[in-house]
């Protein structure tokens, strides 16, 4: 009788640490999971937050467009333009230098492109960009700047 008991015994206490090893494996599996849920909607988060805040940051810029090409219409009419014609091409927000940018084309009386990238609000110019050579080179820098926003 006693090796009876004593078998009963073991084949509780194995059974019982079975069921109480498979319970916390659950729970932590649990805990896991919980936790990646929440990175994941943490993720989302801020993805919608830098989106809202981009959003804001290309409506602020474009209200510069009117200024910009007020500047460049000015300047066209100028008699020191010797000929040369600029053209407002684009305004958008620059998350990598955090500012306005804005891109316009310099056309010459020989028919001659050429692309100018400014920082709007430092009142810079940051590059340029020769057509058709450096064409490639404009999109490139026009991409990276914009943070993937505007694709030529």
């Amino acid at each position: 009788m006693e090796k009876g008991k004593l078998v009963l015994l073991i084949a509780i206490l194995l059974a019982s640490l079975i069921l109480g090893g498979s319970y916390y494996a659950s729970e932590v599996s649990k805990q896991q999971s919980i936790e990646r849920q929440q990175q994941i909607e943490l993720q989302a988060r801020t993805e919608q937050t830098k989106e809202a805040s981009y959003f804001k940051n290309q409506t602020e810029c474009e209200t510069y467009s009117k200024v910009i090409k007020d500047d460049i219409d000015k300047d066209n009419l100028s008699p020191f333009s010797l000929g040369e014609s600029s053209v407002f091409e684009m305004i958008f927000y620059s998350p990598k230098d955090n500012s306005c940018l804005y891109a316009t084309q310099r056309i010459s009386d020989k028919g001659e492109r050429e692309y100018f990238v400014f920082n709007f609000l430092a009142k810079s110019k940051i590059t340029s960009f020769r057509f058709p050579e450096q064409f490639g080179d404009y999109k490139r820098f026009i991409l990276e700047y914009s943070d993937g926003k505007i694709r030529l």
